[in-house]
């Protein structure tokens, strides 16, 4: 897991914190998993969650249950059922369509077969440029 330079700073400025909770050294590890165990309060904190962070969560969790029950997702499409039928009639009644419907399956198929990064390889770092204009 790769860490930010402030996580690293904050985590070796805890060592106390860290030798508190019982870690053996100073990692982003250690420190996430003694300030999540409550190491590290101010004087004014308690450990655990108080009557109304409790109810918070709870009024929380059931707002986001009620809204998530009524949600309906639609993926709109530039193809819509008309086009996708008349699409599969036609790759099943000419030849020019399986054709060209095997063509792009082929495709697709060796971009599947390519390693891991292959597409991202791809792409370049700089901006991407248009040569739109240009002579």
């Amino acid at each position: 897991m790769k860490y930010s330079l402030e996580v690293v700073a904050l985590c070796c400025a805890t060592v106390g914190l860290l030798h508190v909770a019982g870690a053996q050294e100073a990692t982003p590890e250690n420190y996430i998993q003694a300030v999540v165990r409550g190491a590290g309060l101010m004087s004014w904190q308690e450990p655990g969650l108080s009557e109304k962070e409790r109810t918070f969560r709870a009024e929380i969790e059931a707002r986001k249950d009620a809204l998530l029950a009524r949600a309906h997702a639609v993926h709109p499409s530039y193809y819509d059922a008309a086009s996708i039928a008349r699409a599969r009639e036609n790759v099943a009644r000419h030849p020019w369509a399986r054709n060209w419907l095997d063509g792009q399956i082929a495709l697709a198929e060796d971009v599947v077969a390519q390693p891991e990064g292959w597409i991202a390889a791809m792409i370049p770092r700089e901006a991407p440029s248009h040569a739109y204009g240009f002579t």
